[in-house]
């Protein structure tokens, strides 16, 4: 088993290598984008001429690139990436307004989020900030949250409990330890587990980019677990995890309530 998971991992390593690294296309990393903050616009007759803009066949430029179903973070990103390296690109929405998660809507005066209301892994040079700031030409600006950012309460209005979340790979530990005192094991071991498939999960992006055959290989044979405990993971619940690290069940509220939002905090 071992030499075989060694001679998967040599191949693994020469594709990477050869096909990924080694492409010689356009990178759209390659000059930084950004640019002096520009004035925000509130205007939203001038906003919708950018968000709201119907699709009209005329407008469609020949000799299309790509087309990308879908406005969202994931689909608008995709866009720019591709349009920075001289693709030319048309995204369709089927609302009437771009952005998918990340639009907002008016009503009676306020302006509310769809979806994202906090993004972490924000502060200092870090990959997500640099690839943020690189797909926005450095336009989108970040305030931090106040610490707690969030809290979690629990019980009815006779007997409820209140536990803050603060940002922090140090910091949330230490306050949950205060909190639920005689549970330090299970909330250490919670933290292991949350870091444990970070480093997997990009093995499962770069899975995308091999061939479709060794990819179903390495899936079918199991090997891909070997490969990374992300895959290990991914067929767990949470509610399975939790309830095997500790027995109390406001500390298990807390882990489900916190599992896919952890980081460092920031919002636009």
């Amino acid at each position: 088993m071992f030499t075989i998971l060694f001679i998967v991992c040599i191949v693994l390593v020469i594709f990477i290598l050869k096909y990924v690294f080694g492409n010689s296309g356009s990178n759209p990393f390659a000059k930084d984008c950004r640019e002096p903050v520009k004035k925000k616009v509130y205007d939203e007759k001038v906003k919708n001429k950018v968000l709201k803009q119907g699709f009209v066949a005329s407008k469609v430029p020949d000799n299309l690139d790509a087309i990308i179903i879908g406005s969202g973070i994931g689909g608008l990103g995709l866009a720019v990436m591709l349009a920075k390296v001289g693709k030319k690109v048309l995204v369709l929405e089927q609302h009437d307004r771009a952005g998918g998660c990340c639009h907002t809507f008016t009503e009676k005066g306020f302006e509310f989020d769809v979806g994202i209301h906090y993004i972490g892994d924000l502060l200092g040079h870090t990959p997500f900030r640099c690839m943020l700031d690189q797909m926005s030409n450095g336009q989108l600006q970040w305030e931090p949250l106040e610490n707690a950012y969030d809290h979690v309460i629990l019980g009815p209005l006779e007997n409820r409990r209140s536990y803050p979340i603060y940002s922090g790979s140090t910091r949330f530990p230490e306050e949950l330890k205060k909190r639920f005192p005689g549970e330090e094991k299970a909330i250490d071991d919670y933290m292991r587990l949350v870091k444990k498939p970070e480093f997997g999960i990009w093995l499962l992006l770069v899975l995308k980019l091999f061939p479709l055959p060794l990819a179903k290989f390495l899936i079918h044979t199991g090997l891909v677990k070997h490969l990374s405990s992300f895959f290990k993971m991914a067929p767990r619940s949470l509610t399975d995890v939790v309830n095997e690290l500790t027995e109390n069940k406001d500390l298990r509220a807390v882990f489900t309530y916190i599992f896919g939002t952890y980081g460092t905090s920031c919002c636009i």
